[in-house]
């Protein structure tokens, strides 16, 4: 099969090699899928460059994270997904530049038919970090409040609509009016020029000096702060990884600090 592979770390122009490579074999609970699209995450790109890596891969590697396509092949115990039409994250987050790449079944989730390319290759893993934040985190529910920080970006536009789906109140913030017009399109209730107005103070006019249940941050430090003072519990939700004010997970009872632990990357993907 042809991947796109990296012998050396460097800018992706001069790095980058097309080469011919063996078609992996997928082990027990591993899926072999056919790649039809690709997206293109920060991730990818540090694996390129040599960036921010937890794990780096034995050079040469392929980089990409994330796949869309069909399953070619299926390893022992999934027999069940032969030949559907997927979204998955590579195995150990790397090898989707291919024709051909393995994923676990379970990152794995299937893309209906009527989602049609580029957006089927594109929504999963900004939904993904939506959810995983919102709902697997943050524990939001129907009557409470989010303020979502570049909320017109890939996984701050998936954000909003998780948000209205699950019924909660929106804020949004964004840097220009196309922007914020897209955040408007999606739901949002409230939405904030963050240049020109103080965010904060718009939330809590907005909620009678309460402030918002849940922050879901796609910025880090330049909002952090002005982000958590706004009341005693909540939960804050860095790139779709929450973290309670005393670091543990699925809390909303603790006091906030002026600092959090940044855990997770932003996606570079649109949704």
């Amino acid at each position: 099969m042809r991947a796109w592979r990296v012998p050396e770390y460097g800018r992706p122009m001069d790095v980058l090699r097309l080469d011919e490579v063996p078609i992996p074999i997928p082990g027990p609970g591993e899926l072999l899928i056919r790649v039809q699209a690709i997206p293109l995450n920060l991730n990818d790109m540090e694996r390129i460059t040599g960036g921010n890596m937890q794990v780096r891969p034995e050079l040469p590697a392929i980089p990409g994270m994330e796949v869309m396509g069909t399953v070619d092949i299926c390893g022992n115990g999934v027999a069940a997904w032969q030949s559907k039409r997927v979204v998955a994250t590579a195995k150990l987050a790397h090898g989707g530049f291919a024709e051909f790449a393995i994923c676990p079944v379970e990152s794995t989730f299937e893309m209906p038919e009527e989602i049609p390319l580029p957006d089927a290759a594109a929504l999963y893993f900004p939904f993904h970090l939506a959810w995983l934040g919102l709902r697997d985190r943050a524990d939001l529910h129907a009557g409470e409040s989010v303020l979502i920080h570049a909320a017109a970006g890939g996984s701050g536009s998936a954000a909003i609509q998780v948000a209205k789906h699950i019924g909660a109140r929106v804020f949004a913030t964004a840097s220009t009016e196309t922007k914020r017009a897209l955040c408007r399109d999606l739901g949002a209730d409230v939405v904030i020029d963050y240049t020109e107005d103080d965010f904060a103070e718009i939330v809590l006019e907005a909620t009678d000096g309460r402030g918002v249940d849940v922050v879901f941050d796609n910025v880090g430090e330049a909002v952090m702060e002005q982000s958590i003072w706004q009341r005693s519990t909540i939960s804050y939700c860095r790139n779709g990884f929450g973290q309670s004010s005393d670091g543990s997970s699925n809390s909303k009872t603790s006091r906030p600090r002026s600092r959090r632990s940044r855990i997770g990357k932003q996606s570079a993907v649109r949704s």
